[in-house]
């Protein structure tokens, strides 16, 4: 039942024009349910040997082609252009926070390399100056 109408909606809907091409189906999946919340039609095509690979090994590496009827293609367009710019914003934020982590991480690092190298090379240092 499921494939009429989704027949029907592709008769409709007229000529499919190329959107984006998704990394792997979980994006395919999001961008799906992205554009059919708003009522935009979507058609999935596997990219080079991807179908094979999907049903082989679960997974396809080559992306997901998503096509969307031309009459949509706009509205669509602004939908996942404001999912994308939304997602690069909490990606900002997150590489600012792993920066910050990356850098007190250094410090540690530093300050027990002092500890283990430079405080026992001084002392040694010391030692021997003071013992002559």
């Amino acid at each position: 039942m499921k494939n009429e109408y989704d027949g029907k909606i592709r008769a409709k809907a007229g000529k499919e024009v190329y959107l984006m091409t998704a990394a792997d189906e979980r994006e395919y999946d999001v961008c799906k349910s992205l554009l059919e919340a708003y009522g935009i039609p979507v058609l999935k095509r596997q990219r080079e040997a991807g179908g094979y690979l999907s049903i082989s090994m679960g997974m396809n590496i080559y992306g997901v082609d998503i096509y969307v009827p031309e009459e949509y293609y706009n509205d669509a367009v602004e939908l996942v252009k404001n999912t994308v710019e939304n997602k690069e914003e909490n990606n900002t934020e997150s590489e600012i926070a792993i920066e910050q982590y990356h850098n007190k991480r250094l410090l540690y690092i530093w300050i027990i390399i002092g500890v283990f190298y430079f405080v026992p090379f001084f002392i040694c240092l010391i030692y021997t100056l003071t013992r002559k």
